[in-house]
């Protein structure tokens, strides 16, 4: 939630609301049981928003030789070429010794990495971050001005 909300410029708490997420009174934070925001939810916010949200899939690392075909998507290099000149919140696997620790949320935002958290190292690069899906967000054309006849 809180890479979507470093992408969108939003708090966390707006975006909170927004998702329609519960936030814990004491930490102010999402429950504790709560493992992140499903991707699959942020494009219904963005159009709200007047935002598009485009999904991109890569093949996934830790799990590339067992995943479907259907969902190796583009290459990394395509991934990181879509994600360029936009902002997006990526989806990587926090791999630590060798070993796979968890799925994490990133912002890219400017053509950096951000981590709202402890996943990754400051200074991360999208090639090491090992991103393998992307939630593009960009602004939608004006309706009105793409509805005018030719």
């Amino acid at each position: 939630m809180a890479a979507f909300a470093t992408v969108l410029g939003r708090s966390y708490e707006d975006v909170a609301g927004l998702l329609d997420v519960a936030l814990d009174p004491k930490t102010n934070g999402a429950e504790p049981d709560m493992k992140g925001v499903p991707f699959c939810m942020m494009a219904p916010v963005a159009l709200r928003l007047g935002l598009s949200a485009t999904t991109v899939f890569s093949a996934t690392p830790h799990v590339k030789e067992t995943q479907s075909a259907m969902f190796q998507g583009v290459s990394r290099e395509e991934l990181r070429a879509m994600i360029e000149g936009r902002d997006a919140v990526l989806g990587a696997a926090v791999i630590r010794k060798g070993q796979f620790v968890i799925d994490h949320a990133l912002a890219w935002k400017g053509g950096h990495l951000v981590d709202c958290g402890d996943g990754f190292p400051p200074g991360t690069s999208f090639d090491d971050s090992g991103a393998y899906i992307a939630v593009i967000i960009a602004p939608l054309p004006d309706r009105q001005a793409s509805q005018q006849p030719e």
